[in-house]
């Protein structure tokens, strides 16, 4: 009967140290994952940087005006010049005409008292006269002056209405902006979670695909290293496994099995364990599930490849002693035949 010797914690170490430097470039360690595989990710994140480069801006419209009435509000200065007041012109118009038809009046009276001749009485009395109009026309300066006054004030009120209501636009524009800078905002909240949802999803799938390569390389090495299996190129794949990895596991497989039928004096205290039940432990050990069932012994030898990929499957079928020994020792001697 073959016996073999089942790898330990320390040789494996070693094992998987010499199977990664065998193929380091295409080593399977360590989960990297790139969301840029992933369409939905990619598809959001171009609808949230296209919305970023969509931020409002705010350029106030009513700038000029309220600069203008500003300047003007506050630059304000009453002064009056009696003499630019048209108002005051037409008074002195009035009151000069006034004043000039009453001395003529008063001086022709004067005159008639007098006989018809020109006196320094009948002068004296005109001119009288025509200081009173004069007098009148002083006397309504102080009302112009405060009726400028007044205009001067209402036309401050009236700008400062404007200046009012320009600010009050202004003001309406500005929160129109604040509004849509919050509705900016939200939309790139809403679309950076749609972006962490995409890489989340695409990690988690990463992370389960990863885990089931995992499994199935920690599978491969459990039957490579106490059967010999043979893995194929898609179960290579399937576990992440490089053809120099394999070739590692394969060789110190090779190397125990052949001290141990040598007699080297290597053989484990496991050594009267049957193949198959090897087999069945790493079929356990690498979460594969129980067997399908146990069948009566065979001595025809059986196909050693189909054995152990039932075993890779979870539907190991049981053989005999007889049979193990039989593909065992054929593989062997295959494989040191040269």
């Amino acid at each position: 009967m073959a016996t073999y010797t089942t790898i330990t914690t320390d040789e494996e170490k070693k094992l998987q140290s010499s199977a990664a430097t065998a193929a380091p470039a295409t080593a399977n360690y360590g989960l990297s994952y790139d969301p840029t595989t992933s369409q939905a990710y990619n598809d959001a994140l171009a609808a949230l940087e296209s919305t970023r480069k969509a931020m409002p801006t705010y350029t106030n419209s009513y700038a000029d005006k309220q600069q203008s009435l500003y300047e003007q509000l506050t630059g304000r200065e009453f002064s009056y010049n009696v003499s630019d007041d048209a108002l005051y012109q037409q008074y002195r118009q009035q009151y000069t005409q006034q004043g000039k038809t009453a001395m003529m009046d008063t001086m022709g009276q004067a005159a008639a008292l007098t006989g018809g001749y020109g006196s320094t009485y009948s002068q004296s009395v005109g001119q009288q006269q025509y200081g009173e109009y004069l007098q009148r026309l002083n006397e309504v300066v102080p009302e112009l002056y405060s009726q400028a006054y007044q205009r001067w004030l209402d036309e401050g009120e009236a700008m400062l209405d404007d200046y009012n209501i320009i600010n009050a636009e202004a003001q309406e524009e500005y929160d129109r902006y604040l509004d849509a800078v919050d509705a900016y905002w939200q939309e790139v909240d809403y679309l950076q979670g749609r972006v962490d949802d995409a890489y989340q999803q695409g990690l988690t799938a990463d992370e389960m695909a990863y885990g089931r390569m995992q499994d199935n390389y920690e599978k491969l090495v459990e039957l490579m290293t106490t059967t010999g299996y043979q893995p194929t190129d898609d179960e290579l794949t399937a576990a992440g496994m490089t053809a120099g990895q394999r070739d590692a596991y394969l060789t110190w497989y090779a190397q125990q099995n052949a001290a141990s039928s040598g007699g080297s004096g290597r053989r484990s205290t496991k050594s009267t364990k049957s193949t198959k039940t090897v087999a069945e432990d790493a079929v356990v050990s690498a979460g594969a599930g129980a067997l399908a069932g146990a069948s009566g012994g065979s001595d025809t030898g059986g196909d050693s490849t189909e054995t152990q990929r039932n075993a890779w499957n979870g539907t190991y079928g049981e053989t005999t002693e007889a049979s193990d020994e039989s593909w065992l020792q054929k593989l062997i001697n295959g494989l040191f035949r040269s």
